[in-house]
């Protein structure tokens, strides 16, 4: 052996074996005591389908306890809830259809709590590594997904993979990767974030395909505390549209993240990295915090900043990096004028019904005195699910965005990620009706139909410049909501939906518009149109 550079084997516990380098023993231990008494908590995509399935089963009545209005969710809570639904003695049909679909892509999960599904989603292929116990192995599971897309404007198909660790009890390690080519030319834009494909925080591949690796994260959870270090999307507030707070249309985040659950209480906080401003660092900090009462009410609350080390509004750049410290009271200590945002929300769960509500401040500024010479924005979100018959469902939406919200006067500290707002992707002086009924006739077939009425005001449209407040000397505050020429877009259509095999989806759309003041420019005819497309989705959700 040759002192500290010597490899030590060393027997532990419970027969488990670790090897250790000799400078390192001290690291190579506390990662290997945090490997043996940790969960696997692998996040379901906040897009995924297993949210709409789960609401539907909680609005009907078939799930007793409070789902959380946070995403992404664990794959144990989603098991948790759908246990619920699986121990009722009355499950209609088309309820049934939702569990089965469920119960087949949580099995493992629910194998643990002694359930035992029909069919199983097995990932295609399941790598073995290491033994953890006599009876327990470490794994390494592979998953390939794959979706064509095709409507009016572009067509697209997209293929991915995914490496995780799979169900294993101890650790989490996910990586989703996504490869999409499209027909029609995709070109790069240069803007304050970079050289990137609009929307995306990558650039193209010879300007007909991108490479996007959409979630990488590692995660291990302590008695009562989840930690999880990587790069995830995050969505905070109830509703089936996207949030007015914090949305998932923009880019993954790559950030620290710190959880904890304690019974009806849920916190959470992060810090994530955003997309340049020109050379400017920008960074995010968050904080929620979720409470549920009488079983029948979910109540939220978060705040946010936007902050850079690079800006001479920061005084104490580190302290708003630490998760633990309360976001307001390092602002309001620390001598910061940074874009300070709070919100609240709640979900109200009735007989089938389901009611939910926003509501989103920024730069709010509570002195008449400031408030005169810089706006107060602000964002709302009003919405209700109904389930009045296993057979249908109905969901309606008001969501409204105020003139300069998401922006800031000082603008590297902007409420956005790749140049998309953080939250809504209206973004400001925008407002939205929604409408939509979902029929269950057959396990394998769901129509809907879907009404949509937009108005985008003149601080809707064009670059920062525009959307944000930045001379109050020469720009006059808006007063009327939404604001100059308004742009309205009518759109209405029917959708089916087809699940032929447990794996495969296939979605067919048309929808009608009808476009007013097109780019607000009102001596423009009225535009009328068809668009009509076709999703095909492989193992993708």
């Amino acid at each position: 052996m040759r002192g500290s550079h010597s490899f030590l084997i060393l027997n532990s516990f419970k027969g488990y074996r670790i090897y250790l380098f000799g400078g390192f023993r001290v690291i190579w231990c506390f990662i290997f005591l945090i490997a043996v008494i940790t969960f696997a908590l692998e996040n379901i995509p906040t897009e995924s389908w297993i949210y709409d399935d789960i609401d539907y089963l909680k609005t009907y009545g078939l799930v007793k306890s409070i789902p959380s209005s946070s995403r992404p969710w664990t794959r144990k809570e989603a098991t948790l809830l759908i246990k619920e639904a699986l121990d009722c003695e009355d499950v209609p049909k088309p309820a049934q259809s939702f569990l089965l679909r469920l119960t087949r892509e949580l099995h493992q999960e629910l194998a643990k709590l002694g359930y035992k599904a029909q069919s199983q989603r097995n990932p295609l292929l399941r790598f073995e590594l290491f033994d953890l116990t006599d009876k327990e192995k470490f794994t390494l599971h592979n998953d390939w997904f794959g979706k064509i897309q095709v409507d009016t404007s572009n067509q697209s198909l997209a293929i991915g993979t995914i490496l995780k660790t799979g169900y294993d009890p101890r650790i989490s390690i996910y990586d989703r990767f996504e490869f999409t080519l499209y027909r029609e030319s995709i070109s790069d834009i240069h803007d304050s974030a970079g050289i990137h494909v609009p929307g995306l925080s990558v650039h193209s591949w010879m300007n007909i395909a991108t490479f996007l690796i959409k979630n990488a994260y590692l995660k291990f959870k302590l008695p009562w505390l989840t930690i999880g270090l990587g790069r995830d999307k995050l969505s905070f507030g109830p509703g089936k549209r996207k949030s007015v707070m914090l949305a998932d249309s923009a880019p993954a985040l790559d950030m620290i993240q710190l959880r904890g659950d304690f019974k009806n209480l849920k916190l959470l906080g992060f810090t994530a990295a955003l997309s340049r401003w020109g050379e400017k660092l920008r960074f995010l900090s968050g904080q929620r915090i979720e409470l549920s009462l009488l079983s029948r009410i979910r109540l939220g609350g978060n705040m946010f900043a936007v902050h850079s080390p690079d800006s001479s509004q920061t005084k104490s750049f580190f302290g708003l990096i630490n998760p633990l410290i309360p976001i307001y009271f390092e602002v309001a200590n620390s001598g910061h004028d940074d874009n300070l945002l709070v919100g609240w929300d709640f979900a109200l769960y009735l007989p089938r019904t389901q009611l939910y509500g926003q509501l989103f401040l920024d730069n709010w500024e509570p002195l008449p005195s400031r408030s005169v010479k810089y706006p107060n924005s602000y964002c709302v979100k009003l919405g209700s699910y109904i389930v009045p018959s296993p057979w249908f469902d109905f969901c309606a939406e008001y969501d409204k965005v105020t003139h300069y919200t998401y922006y800031h006067r000082i603008n590297h500290i902007a409420y956005t990620h790749y140049d998309m707002p953080l939250g809504n992707p209206l973004g400001p002086d925008a407002d939205e009706t929604y409408f939509r009924i979902n029929f269950y006739p057959l396990k394998w077939f769901y129509p809907s139909l879907q009404f949509t009425s937009t108005r985008r005001g003149e601080r809707n449209r064009g670059d920062f410049k525009n959307k944000a407040y930045l001379n109050p000397d020469s720009t006059p505050i808006s007063k009327v909501f939404p604001s100059g020429i308004v742009e309205k877009t009518l759109a209405f259509g029917p959708e089916l939906t087809f699940q032929p095999l447990p794996g495969l989806r296939i979605s067919a759309s048309a929808q009608y518009h009808k476009l007013t003041n097109p780019n607000g420019i009102d001596t423009l005819p009225t535009e009328l149109g068809l668009s009509a497309g076709l999703r095909i989705q492989y193992r993708y959700y």
